[in-house]
C-alpha cells in the first residue's frame, strides 16, 4: 500500500538530487515517476539504488573538476608570482618548456604599442629571476586576478591580470599536471570590452 511516508522519501531524494545537477535530477524524476505509478518494493529499491548511485556519481564528478579548476588556477598563480616573488622555481613548475609567449607593450611617452614581442622558455625564466628582484615593482595591492575559461579533459584556458597588464594563457595537460604552453599578453588596456 503506497503511503504518506512514501511520498515523504520520494520528495525528499528529489530535492537532494535536484541540488547535485540536471543529469541527477533528470533520472531521479524519471524513476519517481515510476515509484509513484507502481508502488512496489521493487519500485522502492530501485529508486533508492538509482538515488544513491547517481549522488556517488555526482559527488565524484564535482570533486574532479574542483581539483582540475584549482589545478589550473594555480598554475596561473604560479606564472605570476614566478614574477611577482622572483622565483624561477615557480615557473619550472606551471610553465612548459615549450612554451610560445607574445605580447604587446604600451609606451606612454610614444603613446604606441610595441611590434610583436616574443618570449620563449628561457628568456621568461631570466626575466622572472630579475624582473622584481628588489620587490619594488610590485607590493600587497598589486593585481593577481585568474579567470578561468575553460577546462577539458587534456586542454584549459585562462586569463590572468597583473602589474604589467593582461595575459591570456593556453595549457596542457602532461603526466597529471597542468603546464602553461601560449601566453598571448599586453600592457593594461586602455580600453576593453567584453561580450556578455
Amino acid at each position: 500500500m503506497f503511503r504518506i511516508e512514501h511520498y515523504k522519501i520520494i520528495f525528499f531524494l528529489i530535492k537532494f538530487c535536484k541540488s547535485m545537477g540536471a543529469a541527477s535530477w533528470h533520472s531521479l524524476y524519471k524513476y519517481s515517476i515510476a515509484y509513484a505509478t507502481f508502488p512496489t518494493p521493487i519500485a522502492m529499491k530501485k529508486l533508492l539504488t538509482t538515488t544513491l548511485l547517481l549522488t556517488v556519481l555526482s559527488t565524484g564528478f564535482a570533486q574532479d573538476v574542483s581539483e582540475e579548476l584549482t589545478a589550473v588556477r594555480q598554475a596561473c598563480c604560479d606564472y605570476i608570482d614566478a614574477f611577482y616573488r622572483a622565483d624561477t622555481t615557480l615557473a619550472y613548475r606551471s610553465i612548459h618548456p615549450s612554451l610560445q609567449k607574445r605580447g604587446f607593450s604600451y609606451s606612454a611617452r610614444d603613446n604606441t604599442y610595441s611590434r610583436q614581442l616574443e618570449m620563449p622558455f628561457p628568456a621568461l625564466v631570466g626575466l622572472a629571476r630579475v624582473w622584481n628582484k628588489d620587490g619594488k615593482r610590485t607590493n600587497e595591492a598589486s593585481p593577481r586576478e585568474v579567470e578561468v575559461f575553460e577546462v577539458a579533459d587534456k586542454t584549459a584556458s585562462a586569463r590572468v591580470k597583473a602589474v604589467w597588464g593582461i595575459d591570456y594563457i593556453h595549457l596542457k595537460k602532461e603526466d597529471g599536471r597542468w603546464y602553461i604552453v601560449n601566453v598571448l599578453w599586453q600592457s593594461s588596456p586602455k580600453s576593453a570590452h567584453r561580450s556578455q
